[in-house]
């Protein structure tokens, strides 16, 4: 079964490309995200589900599109070691110290280096989605897993913009821009009927999933503050922290979502 998410889309196809696209086929048994399919919509692109028939005449086509997920891992650039590495604090080396990391291209610094931690602690919040995912999809919870894919997706986008120094492209999320995340996060009762509520081991894996993932990006968060900040407190990068404050807010509007009834299988 594939999973077709808005970043696949966006990695095979630009947009003036989905400009002249009529429709967008997909085999049978595709998981469609909603965000997904709000950009095929916002590009008058028509989603096709193929019939099982069809998608066993096109097996065996290397010409037919293909939704499965992408092999990215992390949309960073091949690295090439420079001739020679200079240290953010002073000095020049022709091998890079064990002790020491790459910031941006061939600057040096610490491995405690504020921003290299932010980055750890993206790295490992990526390490805990995909095992959320596979926990997840292991016990039939295929919609809730695929909804992570987004998730997944964002934070390693933040990672590629932070490393290398670009902007975060418009925040959309499961359908949803920050102001719309934050408003379904702070009226759950108005949006899907259920209140604000403290989560605890009873309310079964999924929420315990979602509210481990809600906390590791509030940490996340907090590191990017203390890494992308000026001598006055002023955020440096306001597009990545902004990114990440409606992430937390997202998994907390996904834990009422799944409250709601809306990932039943």
């Amino acid at each position: 079964m594939g999973v077709l998410t808005e970043a696949a889309l966006r990695q095979q196809f630009q947009a003036d490309q989905l400009e002249v696209m009529k429709e967008y086929r997909v085999p049978p048994g595709t998981i469609v995200t909603p965000s997904a399919r709000a950009y095929l919509s916002d590009h008058r692109v028509e989603l096709v589900f193929e019939t099982a028939e069809q998608g066993e005449r096109a097996s065996g086509s290397t010409t037919e599109q293909k939704p499965e997920k992408q092999d990215a891992p992390s949309n960073l650039p091949a690295f090439t070691a420079p001739k020679q590495y200079e240290s953010l604090y002073g000095g020049f080396f022709e091998e890079k110290p064990e002790h020491m990391t790459a910031l941006y291209g061939h600057k040096l610094v610490y491995k405690d280096h504020k921003t290299i931690l932010l980055r750890g602690k993206l790295d490992s919040l990526e390490a805990s989605i995909i095992m959320a995912q596979w926990n997840l999809h292991q016990r039939g919870q295929a919609k809730l897993a695929a909804a992570l894919d987004e998730v997944l997706a964002f934070v390693k986008e933040i990672m590629r913009c932070e490393v290398l120094r670009k902007e975060l492209p418009d925040i959309r999320l499961l359908g949803m821009d920050p102001d719309e995340i934050r408003s379904r996060s702070h009226f759950p009762k108005k949006h899907y009927g259920v209140n604000h509520f403290f989560p605890d081991y009873t309310y079964g894996e999924a929420i315990v999933r979602l509210n481990y993932l809600r906390t590791q990006v509030r940490e996340a968060e907090l590191a990017a503050y203390s890494a992308l900040r000026d001598e006055y407190g002023i955020p440096t990068r306001p597009d990545l922290i902004l990114g990440l404050n409606r992430l937390s807010s997202l998994l907390y509007v996904m834990m009422f979502q799944w409250l709601a009834g809306e990932y039943k299988e």
